[in-house]
């Protein structure tokens, strides 16, 4: 089940809640002092697997359990997401729970604050090439040398540096998987390193 939540760029996030579903088809419940791992992932598609782990910890159940976990999703960047969660590892094997259970997806909307200067052609005509790419990218559009930062999908900083026109930026330490390339004053650009 999706469920839609959007907000501005940078703005202090609401709780994510998802509701796991750990007896289907029974009454039992875990046993109440059943320890587990809960991890929850990003996507960059709408899919409860092959996302990137966002943070882990290790919960206990309680007398009165309720499966309802909640999230705090990042805001700092631009761009639609989906979280979802899986718990594990649970240390009593009751209901069945003996392995992965995983939600569904909670699709994240991160609108940019757009301000008056935002559609003026210098910020539309840059782009980056090529993408999606393996080693190297070029800016297009270039007419000076400006500062940058890429992000990974969670909106952790992962590299900066200062670009000139013409120069190419090296990609090759990053991992697999989509970032976002946010020059001074521009808008993030999304692209892919193979």
């Amino acid at each position: 089940m999706i469920i839609d939540y959007t907000c501005t760029q940078n703005e202090t996030p609401t709780q994510v809640m998802l509701w796991l579903s750990q007896c289907p088809g029974g009454i039992s419940q875990p046993h109440n002092l059943t320890n587990y791992d809960l991890k929850w992932f990003v996507n960059s598609i709408n899919s409860n697997t092959g996302g990137t782990p966002v943070t882990s910890m290790n919960m206990s159940t309680t007398v009165n359990f309720t499966p309802t976990i909640t999230f705090l999703p990042p805001t700092d960047v631009v761009g639609t997401f989906y979280y979802y969660a899986e718990i594990m590892n649970p240390s009593m094997s009751t209901c069945g729970f003996i392995g992965t259970l995983r939600s569904g997806t909670v699709e994240i909307v991160i609108n940019s604050v757009l301000g008056i200067n935002d559609f003026s052609d210098e910020k539309t005509s840059i782009g980056l090439y090529p993408n999606p790419s393996l080693n190297y990218m070029l800016v297009s559009g270039l007419t000076k040398t400006e500062n940058y930062n890429i992000y990974n999908i969670i909106g952790a900083k992962v590299w900066k540096g200062a670009i000139s026109p013409n120069e190419r930026i090296n990609i090759q330490n990053l991992r697999a998987g989509m970032y976002f390339f946010k020059m001074d004053n521009r808008n993030p650009i999304k692209f892919i390193k193979k």
